[in-house]
């Protein structure tokens, strides 16, 4: 499985949108180890991660879904779904992320993401 394409141009925006604060205060990054889990699926969560640096792996039920690198939203669909986490992300390399409340962002932007990344199941 190869990594996707660079992060898309919503990815892009919203992405300086959480850098510069946003609506709410601007994040602080976090190193993760290759290999730690940075979200688990089934986990209730009202956040979404911005990957900055490194390489993930998506998988959901044990199958791996995609690669994603720097740019990258992930954890959306809990924002705008069901609340909980619909897959699990790991860190392939060494990764530094930010956290930012799902709420302090625009709802019509995380519904048009969460539109165009896979959906578990198909």
């Amino acid at each position: 499985m190869h990594a996707a394409d660079a992060e898309t141009p919503l990815e892009r925006h919203l992405s300086q949108f959480i850098m510069h604060g946003g609506l709410g205060p601007t994040p602080k990054p976090a190193k993760v180890k290759a290999g730690a889990t940075i979200i688990a699926e089934g986990d209730a969560a009202d956040d979404i991660v911005l990957l900055l640096d490194g390489l993930v792996q998506v998988e959901a039920n044990g199958a791996e879904l995609a690669r994603l690198g720097p740019g990258s939203i992930l954890g959306e669909r809990a924002s705008v779904e069901q609340g909980r986490r619909t897959a699990t992300v790991r860190a392939v390399t060494d990764c530094r992320v930010v956290s930012y409340l799902a709420a302090d962002l625009p709802a019509r932007d995380l519904r048009e993401l969460a539109a165009g990344h896979y959906r578990e199941g198909q």
